[in-house]
């Protein structure tokens, strides 16, 4: 590949400047494991590069652009399942299923690649209800640092699901998949912040309620709603108002909020994910020094938006997300956003890391800093990787749980299901019209 050829694989959309130094375009297993094997520099995995905080820069370092291993290999009827390399994107995968009447739910950027939504263990538009990226996957094909092609299964895949690239290469995953569903939706437009949080954390626990999408009121400006907080319930059935064309029409908004927001010069943004009885404090900081933001209240998810001379607002909101307790939210750690890992993830991944990647050829500094060893296949056990995961006092999956812990709080806070007032149940019924339809015809009948 000649050299400017090379300049687009120095950055992504996070506009940080690296360095390819060379460019693989594998289209089988064998190749990539005869590039790991007989390379002892960094090696960097991409797909579309649409990761916005580093994860696929490179630092002088091989680049395997995995966008040729795209195809499906299997699809089992029976078990509801579909077999997929790593490079094929979420928009090709759906337009493929949409064909048999089938779906893969974790929706995301429509670029992305299946490898990359693995790797970051997506958080998508309709987690609410189908959960993350890990949930929907029965088992990964990856390459380790030592160029060994390895099965992990569903008790694994904490090894793999979420750790950015870092302890190998993904090739092809397993994914559960679902029956092609109606899809509608409802706005919920107010001016008061604690109606808006409390109805949010009411629709989450409708069975037919799958995303909540949130704007501010100064976005929802932008995007040519009314200067007011919204709500974009998203359904998997037609209890929504808002169907065809209209449907349409508000789902493109929300699949170039992203464009939108970077087209009026907000090129800087955080991603934090907190607990439910958080948001209204991070929320109303916002305000306070003027940001702002949009966000899946599905979730518990706040995105920040700044503008390039907005260094200052930019520095004092990551203060506050280190100090409420924010989780990382949809879009990974990478380069940018290493403050969200806490000493003890830290120290798991750590081991994760040294297990699969013990001569730290992938993503270096990546998730977090590694102090490159130098060390190599000779002066490393020879002692094969399984054997090594099965001493290990605790299996990751695990330890793991430590840290998944934070989620299952907020699952449980929301999970006690509030009486709600006349009001608010007026409120929740409009947007669920034809939920109480169907109940009051069967009242009359």
């Amino acid at each position: 590949m000649k050299s400017y050829e090379l300049i687009c694989y120095d950055t992504d959309a996070s506009r940080i400047e690296g360095k390819a130094a060379r460019v693989f375009h594998p289209e089988t297993e064998q190749e990539i494991m005869k590039i790991v094997s007989s390379s002892m520099e960094d090696i960097v995995p991409r797909g579309s590069g649409t990761n916005v905080v580093g994860g696929c820069v490179p630092n002088n370092s091989i680049v395997i652009d995995m966008r040729n291993m795209d195809k499906v290999t299997n699809f089992d009827p029976a078990k509801q399942t579909i077999t997929v390399e790593a490079g094929i994107t979420i928009k090709e995968l759906n337009e493929k299923l949409k064909k048999i009447n089938k779906e893969f739910p974790i929706y995301f950027k429509e670029q992305s690649t299946i490898g990359s939504m693995i790797a970051t263990n997506c958080i998508g538009d309709k987690s609410l209800r189908y959960g993350i990226m890990k949930d929907m996957i029965e088992k990964i094909d990856f390459i380790n640092g030592r160029g060994e092609l390895l099965n992990i299964g569903k008790a694994d895949l904490s090894e793999v699901c979420g750790m950015e690239g870092i302890t190998g290469i993904i090739t092809k995953a397993i994914l559960r998949i679902i029956n092609l569903r109606e899809k509608s939706l409802s706005l919920f437009q107010s001016d008061n912040l604690e109606e808006v949080l409390s109805i949010a954390k009411k629709l989450k626990i409708e069975r037919e309620v799958v995303s909540l999408k949130f704007y501010s009121k100064k976005v929802s400006l932008l995007f040519g709603f009314p200067e007011k907080y919204h709500i974009i319930v998203g359904f998997d059935s037609d209890k929504g108002k808002i169907k065809d064309k209209d449907y349409e029409k508000i789902s493109n908004i929300i699949k170039k909020e992203y464009y939108s927001l970077y087209s009026n010069d907000y090129i800087e943004s955080e991603d934090a994910k907190l607990f439910y009885d958080k948001l209204k404090e991070f929320i109303t900081f916002l305000e306070d020094i003027d940001v702002i933001y949009t966000g899946d209240l599905g979730s518990s998810i706040i995105n920040p938006f700044f503008k390039e001379k907005e260094t200052d607002k930019k520095n004092k909101t990551i203060e506050i997300i280190k100090k409420i307790g924010a989780k990382k939210g949809r879009y990974g750690i990478g380069l940018k956003r290493k403050y969200l890992i806490e000493p003890l993830e830290k120290k798991i991944i750590q081991r994760i890391k040294k297990r699969h990647d013990p001569f730290f050829k992938f993503n270096r500094n990546k998730l977090i800093d590694f102090p490159f060893t130098g060390e190599t296949k000779d002066n490393i056990s020879k002692t094969s990787i399984t054997e090594k995961i099965e001493k290990s006092e605790n299996s990751s999956t695990q330890q793991l749980d430590i840290i998944k812990e934070f989620h299952e709080k907020d699952n449980i806070e929301i999970s006690k299901k509030p009486k709600p007032d006349k009001k608010e149940y007026d409120l929740i019924r409009d947007i669920m019209t034809n939920k109480y339809e169907d109940k009051e015809r069967k009242n009359v009948s």
